[in-house]
């Protein structure tokens, strides 16, 4: 080989090097090329189920959760919005569309509500057990409504449905059948649930205004981010979160029913039509 073919060789190499070393650096540090032929840095998505098995369908791609099965993440995706769907065969279906957006992982936690769930109605000579005695005092608080309150805050108050450790407040306006939560800790940690998809959130937002009567609203068993409600003639289960979709799922209908959560256990008991019914929130 002649000196002249040398030079060439190594000049050809020193190019090549100088061209792939960056492209490595970038990708590394998770830039991509976009659809546009732009460069752009990428970011990730966080999915969790609340119960093992669960199919977890992105941009109608089947993808497999973690170790437990209950949870998946997703890294180096181009930012866009992608179609997220969580499914579980008896149970309904729950869909969002996520941002994803560079060095940030969008985070979202479906929630799954059984299609025909276990139920059972609690029979009238069983009603003065001391249990059922708690339970059926908790429906008299909720259903008898002062005619008149001392002022606003009472009212509020009154309304009102707290988290366990007291950092989100739910309530509602009977007279708008408006529903509302708020953060009530720190600003600077606030929980992704109480943003939109621009990034921006809020200390408190409306999560359901509807022409239908409101009975009773309180927080999903064991979730922050969930909501169930009283309305009309069914019970529904609500999702905070409002990004691609707010998800609304039945969990009881019937005549004119109203509930309450007992003791922060998954199961709800639901009295409509003089019947007191207990609803295992599981299958």
């Amino acid at each position: 080989m002649t000196l002249r073919k040398r030079r060439v060789i190594l000049i050809i190499c020193i190019i090549a090097l100088f061209i792939i070393v960056p492209i490595v650096i970038l990708y590394n540090y998770g830039y991509r090329i976009n659809s546009k032929l732009q460069i752009t840095q990428t970011g990730g998505l966080y999915i969790s189920s609340p119960i093992r098995d669960a199919k977890i369908i992105i941009d109608n791609k089947e993808k497999s959760f973690g170790i437990f099965n209950k949870d998946v993440l997703l890294q180096s995706l181009i930012p866009k919005s992608y179609s997220v769907a969580v499914i579980k065969e008896k149970y309904w279906p729950w869909y969002k569309d996520l941002e994803v957006k560079g060095r940030i992982v969008t985070e979202a936690r479906s929630f799954l509500i059984p299609i025909d769930p276990n139920g059972e109605i609690i029979p009238s000579e069983q009603l003065n057990v001391d249990e059922n005695v708690d339970i059926m005092n908790e429906f008299k608080k909720i259903t008898n409504i002062p005619k008149k309150f001392k002022d606003e805050e009472e009212k509020k108050l009154f309304f009102s449905r707290f988290t366990k450790d007291e950092k989100e407040r739910l309530w509602w306006e009977p007279e708008k059948n408006e529903i509302k939560v708020e953060w009530l800790d720190k600003e600077e940690i606030i929980p992704y649930y109480f943003c939109l998809e621009t990034n921006k959130c809020m200390m408190s937002m409306v999560i359901i205004n509807t022409i239908s009567n409101v009975k009773n609203v309180d927080f999903y068993p064991g979730r922050k981010d969930v909501i169930i409600m009283a309305s009309q003639n069914g019970v529904f289960a609500i999702e905070i979160d409002g990004r691609g979709n707010r998800n609304i799922q039945p969990i009881y209908k019937g005549k004119e029913p109203t509930f309450i959560t007992y003791k922060n256990m998954n199961l709800i008991y639901i009295l409509d039509d003089n019947n007191l019914i207990k609803i295992n929130l599981e299958l």
